[in-house]
């Protein structure tokens, strides 16, 4: 079988409302590491998720943040490391699956 750490998930806009429970919930199922991918050139966290699970996944590398533009297909492309499926969640969050 493969290490969690084998299995990568990439969620676009993984700011975004719907796509900070998603990572979240990703994280607590423990069967994808995650790459949070956004506009901003860094990733904030509020003290909150600083404390909790997605502080806790970026520290130890369970989780990584990305910036990239979706227009930009180098970006898209660098950001999903040679992604093997693709899956649309919803019309602004989009996971990249791969290992």
């Amino acid at each position: 079988t493969m290490a969690v750490e084998d299995k990568w998930c990439v969620v676009t806009g993984g700011r975004g409302f719907a796509a900070r429970h998603l990572v979240e919930m990703l994280i607590r199922h423990n069967e994808y590491c995650v790459r949070i991918a956004d506009l901003e050139a860094s990733i904030v966290l509020e003290p909150a998720e600083q404390l909790g699970l997605l502080g806790q996944a970026l520290h130890s590398g369970r989780a990584q943040y990305v910036s990239l533009d979706l227009r930009n297909k180098v970006q898209v492309l660098k950001g999903s490391q040679q992604s093997s499926s693709l899956t649309l969640t919803r019309h602004d969050t989009l996971m990249l699956f791969y290992e």
